[in-house]
């Protein structure tokens, strides 16, 4: 089973799905129709390609979300303290020497 698409339009590759006719060709499905099958993924990918470009599809920017920007932060602040952990380090470090 494969399924690949742009939900937003309705405009997907499928094979194997309950909307296929046969489970070795790939098809292009664009709001319920069938545009075209294809043997192979290559080919279907191509058609796929040409028909977002006619809608006029463009994708939503990406945006920084408050959860992105907390990962941000912690992983600022555990790479600081790491920095500062090693950085001083060396001040714990023995030479495995024996004192007497």
């Amino acid at each position: 089973m494969h399924k690949q698409g742009v939900p937003d339009i309705d405009l997907f590759i499928e094979q194997d799905t309950e909307r296929t006719p046969e489970p070795q060709k790939f098809y292009i499905i664009h709001k319920g129709q069938i545009l075209g099958s294809y043997r192979s993924i290559k080919a279907a990918i191509t058609k796929y390609n040409e028909v977002k470009k006619e809608t006029g599809y463009i994708p939503p920017s990406v945006t920084n979300s408050k959860s992105e920007g907390l990962a941000d932060t912690i992983t600022e602040e555990w790479m600081s303290r790491t920095e500062l952990y090693w950085s001083k380090s060396t001040s714990f470090r023995t030479t495995n020497k024996v004192r007497r």
